[in-house]
């Protein structure tokens, strides 16, 4: 089975990793504060725009990738990794209510529900990540591991462009 990616498909990922990027690393700091510092961004908006245009892999893929380099460039190392996966878990999760959902109550409102759904499994994550602390998700994912899989994404993705 030899299933490759379209030139189209990779730049939208690129894209799409990008924009969420941006949309994570633009904070606006908010006085009230929730388990520490409080900020909005249109990151998660980001996220769950991936899920619905990529799919579950290639968005949660752009999703990840581009809230944990959002992480890495604001100094939150430690937080990348765990970064990566909830984001990319909440582009799984609207892309999931969206083909579940909406042939019975339509595109807006399954899409709808889907970023409220992701949205809670984001908090109820990052709670126990919170609370847990990151140090076990160092040990599970340390930077020599993620770093490697960052490239060979990278690297694979590269390939189907030139082929």
């Amino acid at each position: 089975m030899n299933k490759t990616i379209s030139t189209k498909k990779i730049v939208l990922t690129a894209l799409m990793a990008a924009l969420t990027f941006v949309g994570s690393y633009l904070r606006i700091k908010l006085p009230v504060s929730v388990m520490g510092t409080t900020a909005f961004h249109l990151g998660n908006i980001m996220c769950a725009l991936s899920g619905i245009l990529l799919g579950p892999w290639l968005g949660g893929l752009a999703a990840g990738l581009g809230s944990a380099l959002a992480d890495v460039g604001a100094g939150y190392f430690t937080y990348a990794p765990a970064t990566f996966v909830i984001k990319g878990l909440m582009a799984v999760v609207v892309f999931a209510c969206y083909k579940l959902l909406s042939p019975k109550i339509g595109k807006f409102p399954s899409q709808l529900i889907g970023a409220v759904l992701a949205g809670l499994v984001y908090v109820i994550i990052a709670g126990v990540v919170k609370l847990a602390g990151v140090n076990w998700l160092n040990k599970l994912m340390p930077a020599v591991v993620i770093g490697p899989t960052v490239a060979i994404i990278g690297l694979s993705l590269a390939g189907n462009a030139i082929g």
